[in-house]
């Protein structure tokens, strides 16, 4: 029984440290403290937290406590829109629209649109100006990405 408890207890305190973490990393941000906030965000991000994946994201694309890096700010909002994080789908959407980070891509840029769109975040203009630039082929290939989206993350839930 001891042990048990003892299990359960080292099983819960990283998450309330990483909890607790992001609250300071939050706190940090609010008072421009950006290379603090970083170091409270990093390892929750590198340990799968969407929202610190999202944080550092925007560190990275704005400069703020690290070097401007768009290709490492896509690399983790594309972390965290993988797990369905709506803002960093929107951001990821406005990344690719805009070519900032990665090669610029209208298919996938309407796909993220979309995904941040149904899980909702007001993507419309994004979304709407994404797919005035396809062609009917590109369209129906993006409405496929989203649902292979759609059913690969329904599968792992």
């Amino acid at each position: 029984m001891l042990k048990f408890i003892l299990s359960a207890i080292l099983l819960i305190f990283p998450v309330l440290n990483t909890a607790d973490d992001i609250d300071k990393g939050y706190q940090a941000y609010k008072q421009q403290k950006y290379l603090d906030a970083y170091q409270y965000w990093i390892i929750p991000a590198h340990n799968g937290d969407e929202i610190s994946q999202y944080n550092i994201a925007l560190l990275y694309f704005f400069g703020n406590g690290v070097e401007k890096n768009l290709e490492t700010a896509f690399q983790y909002c594309n972390k965290s829109a993988m797990q369905g994080l709506p803002r960093a789908q929107n951001n990821l959407a406005h990344m690719y629209a805009n070519g900032l980070g990665v090669k610029q891509d209208y298919v996938l840029s309407y796909k993220w649109a979309s995904l941040a769109y149904m899980n909702g975040y007001p993507s419309i203009k994004l979304l709407n100006e994404s797919k005035n630039k396809l062609n009917d082929e590109e369209l129906s290939y993006g409405n496929k990405l989203i649902n292979d989206y759609l059913r690969r993350n329904m599968n792992e839930r």
